[in-house]
């Protein structure tokens, strides 16, 4: 070793996208995407049934998702709390701050 920093494999520019993607399909993988879309596709149906156009009752249908998602996404961490199981105690993870076991903490380090 030459004591000298290697160059980053990827412009920081382009890292912070790959990142950005694979917290993105990270994110996506914990959402049940097909029962999601089964929702929309029913209440597309009901609005449908009520005499709306069936291309104006999908419309409506996925802007009443969206708008519950980005009202998830706004509110979750208000009604999400991380608890320790019973006896152990809670302490923050030296990366990210988040509350995690001391165990989990050494075997990230």
């Amino acid at each position: 070793m030459s004591g000298q920093p290697n160059a980053p494999l990827l412009p920081p520019a382009r890292a912070a996208r790959l990142l950005d993607d694979v917290i993105f399909a990270r994110v996506a993988e914990l959402i049940d995407l097909p029962r999601l879309y089964d929702l929309e596709a029913m209440l597309a149906l009901q609005i449908d049934n009520l005499g709306v156009d069936s291309d104006q009752a999908r419309a409506v249908a996925k802007a009443m998702i969206d708008r519950a998602l980005m009202r998830i996404a706004r509110t979750s961490r208000k009604w999400t709390r991380w608890a320790p199981p019973q006896g152990e105690t809670e302490t923050a993870c030296e990366i990210c701050g988040s509350p995690c076991h001391p165990q989990e903490q050494s075997t990230s380090a």
